[in-house]
């Protein structure tokens, strides 16, 4: 697909529906404060919706963004998780000598452990980095991944219909 031929009113549209998803997959905070900080790039320092004038062109927050959700993902990965927990083991002992490798935390009453075992994004991670390759200018099979989960969604909304 020819990235150059999009408007910025496309490149808006795919950065709504990415923003979208990446509310749904859980990380709203994240996304807004994203948002936020991209109100940032206004000369006048003012924080206003993307369609003021002086913002970056959508395309480039659609970049911008992307970069900053895989940095985000990257420090959640299982190995920087188990790095974290190794260093949280060379220095933070039990009483009896024991080393600490798992911290829990009070939440509204329910103990939840400091480093969270079931995110591991690194799935999200490789389909980002290769969606920020193709919106990028490099020729990826990203688009063509995208068109066949569609079409084979598309089919499986035809057999639920036919039952």
């Amino acid at each position: 697909m020819d990235i150059s031929e999009f408007s910025d009113g496309e490149w808006q549209e795919i950065f709504d529906e990415l923003r979208l998803l990446v509310q749904r997959a859980g990380y709203g905070e994240w996304d807004r404060a994203t948002i936020e900080s991209l109100g940032d790039d206004f000369e006048d320092g003012e924080r206003a919706p993307f369609d003021r004038l002086g913002m970056l062109p959508p395309h480039e927050q659609l970049e911008r963004y992307t970069r900053n959700f895989i940095s985000f993902l990257k420090l959640r990965s299982r190995p920087i998780r188990e790095k974290q927990a190794e260093r949280l083991a060379a220095f933070l002992r039990t009483e009896s000598g024991a080393p600490v490798r798992e911290i829990q935390v009070d939440f509204e009453g329910r103990d939840l452990p400091l480093f969270e075992g079931d995110d591991d994004p690194d799935g999200m991670i490789e389909e980002l980095a290769m969606f920020l390759s193709e919106i990028s200018g490099e020729s990826t099979a990203f688009w063509d991944a995208a068109a066949a989960e569609d079409e084979e969604e598309g089919r499986g909304r035809d057999l639920e219909g036919d039952a």
